[in-house]
């Protein structure tokens, strides 16, 4: 799968070079950084979850993330970088077993790798598209009341240490000129792969909590936050007087 992702990014970003360079034999070559942060919604998916009848599946479940990019623009219009990112998300349940009414919430946390392909218009809207390679740092199961549930002192054990997904998102400048962007977007991430690696493992069969039937559905994730992005071009890829090329940085 990973040898997918990496063939379609590899190709998006050879096709659109080329065809940058088609309009501008001397393109410029600027580098920049970026910090950046957000919030939205998580979900995992789970389709016997989602269709137990004990259970309220809640659609919203807070996320957020932060960190930082660093990109290649080719031209005006193509980008090309590694973002990296931290990202807290989860998925809420409502249940009612019995004389028992209480909520559980699973909390995931992620460190996260992406390298992206953008294209950027000329008022600064941009696409970007590309593979994610998480790993997970922490994974946490709280019930909302006290009584005899399953240990959940070793929850990471039973997820997926290296996530797999799919990045797509997009934006417009809030503020730009030469050097710096002030941007807000958002993305959109889903894992292909399942999340539990624990095969007797089902969220919702808690040892409080017990379904009349066998789990077998896989749990993919799935994060939308919108995001705020400050920008800053800080060199560009040039040529000296011998011709050669060589990074010159802004004063």
């Amino acid at each position: 799968m990973r040898k997918i992702y990496l063939f379609i990014f590899i190709s998006l970003f050879a096709t659109s070079l080329y065809a940058q360079h088609g309009r501008n034999a001397t393109p410029v070559k600027c580098l920049s950084i970026a910090v950046k942060g957000g919030g939205g919604n998580s979900i995992l998916i789970n389709s016997d979850a989602m269709k137990d009848a004990g259970a309220e599946f809640n659609y919203i479940t807070p996320s957020f993330g932060y960190g930082g990019r660093l990109t290649l623009t080719y031209g005006d219009f193509i980008g090309f970088g590694v973002d990296f990112m931290n990202t807290h998300f989860g998925q809420e349940y409502s249940i009612k077993y019995k004389d028992l009414s209480y909520t559980k919430t699973i909390s995931l946390k992620t460190m996260d790798i992406t390298p992206f392909f953008r294209y950027t218009s000329l008022k600064g809207v941009y696409v970007e598209i590309g593979p994610r390679f998480s790993t997970l740092k922490t994974a946490e199961e709280k019930n909302s009341i006290d009584d005899d549930f399953r240990p959940t002192t070793d929850m990471k054990n039973q997820y997926e240490n290296k996530i797999t997904s799919m990045l797509f998102g997009a934006g417009l400048p809030l503020f730009k000129n030469e050097r710096i962007n002030f941007n807000l977007g958002f993305r959109a991430t889903y894992g292909f792969s399942d999340l539990i690696t624990d095969e007797n493992y089902y969220v919702l069969n808690d040892g409080v909590n017990v379904p009349d039937y066998v789990a077998t559905a896989k749990t993919n994730p799935f994060v939308f936050q919108g995001i705020l992005e400050l920008d800053y071009i800080f060199g560009f890829w040039g040529k000296a007087s011998c011709g050669k090329g060589r990074l010159v940085f802004f004063q």
